[in-house]
């Protein structure tokens, strides 16, 4: 870390005594300080980048953005992460305030005014904001990473988890296991880059051939994914031999190729088998329901929170990039090939 900006070092730069600078900073009133002393100080606090001291708040925040605080509200999987936020915050004796921004912008206003000790972040962000984050309150990503920041990160196995969907299916007696996904997973994120790269290495590993099938969304907000959901299995259902079972990104994804699938007489499990990642409670209602690989949500944010509790106690403590392995919950979509 770069040495700390002092009191000494503005009086340096404005020519005048560690006293007077400290008459202003702390704005006293009848301090007998000219106007002209004044603005000398305030310029060179500009100049050498200092930053008054912070006083601790004992409150974290979590910066999100708008379309991730409407899931905080609305989705059960968030929900697990925020439960573990909150629960642990206060086990520690912090308060928790989710903060909703741009993380295109400049520094949010709960640091820039001191209102945190600290900040999660669980949203895509620049290395250039989170510079900017870094150099104002300790932060931990969550749910993220930026392999080139030495910022502590939280994720799960990604690869981990869909190996265990692939030997799942294979010990069922598959041999034929398709992955698809919308656009190109080496430009979608960190987790859908990791689960298909899972998905190769575990084939191969296996002995097996990868089938892949990615068709690109034609709109940036995905709004047309049921259609090309729709052509990824119907180019999977037109091979020959079909596969007999088929993995994707996440639960959503294999939700709507169920459906897709059915509309072309393509029967699931009977014909085909399917396994989801995020076990959200939509694979407790599909039909078949759903297996699908569990994270363990809970404890990746109470280890967020927990990283970044001990970072503000020691801001030299080195980043850590911590993974949590996953599990499969077995449901009734696979069963073993005809």
């Amino acid at each position: 870390m770069k040495p700390k900006v002092t009191q000494r070092d503005v009086a340096r730069q404005a020519g005048v005594s560690q006293t007077a600078v400290s008459l202003v900073l702390g704005n006293k009133a009848d301090a007998a300080i000219s106007e002209e002393c004044r603005q000398r100080v305030l310029a060179a606090c500009l100049e050498v980048g200092y930053q008054p001291p912070h006083r601790q708040t004992m409150t974290l925040g979590i910066l999100l953005n708008e379309w991730l605080a409407r899931e905080y509200h609305a989705s059960t999987y968030y929900a697990r992460f925020y439960h573990g936020l909150i629960q642990t915050a206060a086990n520690l004796g912090y308060y928790l305030i989710p903060h909703v921004c741009d993380t295109s912008a400049g520094v949010p206003a709960i640091i820039s005014e001191g209102r945190v000790d600290g900040v999660i972040i669980q949203d895509k962000a620049s290395p250039s904001f989170l510079r900017k984050i870094q150099a104002e309150r300790p932060c931990v990503l969550l749910n993220i990473q930026v392999p080139e920041l030495a910022i502590t990160s939280i994720m799960p196995d990604n690869s981990g988890g869909i190996a265990l969907a692939v030997r799942h299916l294979y010990e069922a007696g598959h041999r034929r296991i398709a992955f698809f996904g919308l656009g190109d997973p080496k430009a979608e994120g960190v987790h859908q880059s990791e689960r298909y790269a899972g998905y190769t290495a575990t084939m191969r590993e296996l002995g097996l051939a990868p089938i892949t099938y990615f068709t690109p969304a034609q709109k940036p907000d995905y709004s047309d994914a049921l259609l090309r959901t729709a052509e990824a299995a119907a180019g999977l259902y037109s091979l020959q031999p079909r596969p007999t079972a088929v993995l994707s990104y996440g639960d959503v994804h294999i939700l709507r190729f169920i459906d897709a699938a059915r509309n072309l007489g393509w029967s699931a499990p009977e014909e085909l088998s399917l396994i989801g990642f995020d076990n959200t409670d939509f694979c407790n209602f599909s039909s078949p329901p759903l297996t699908s690989v569990d994270q363990p949500l809970e404890d990746m944010a109470a280890a967020a929170v927990s990283e970044l509790v001990a970072t503000i106690a020691d801001p030299d403590r080195a980043a850590r990039s911590l993974r949590f392995d996953t599990r499969l919950h077995e449901r009734q979509s696979v069963m073993p090939p005809k």
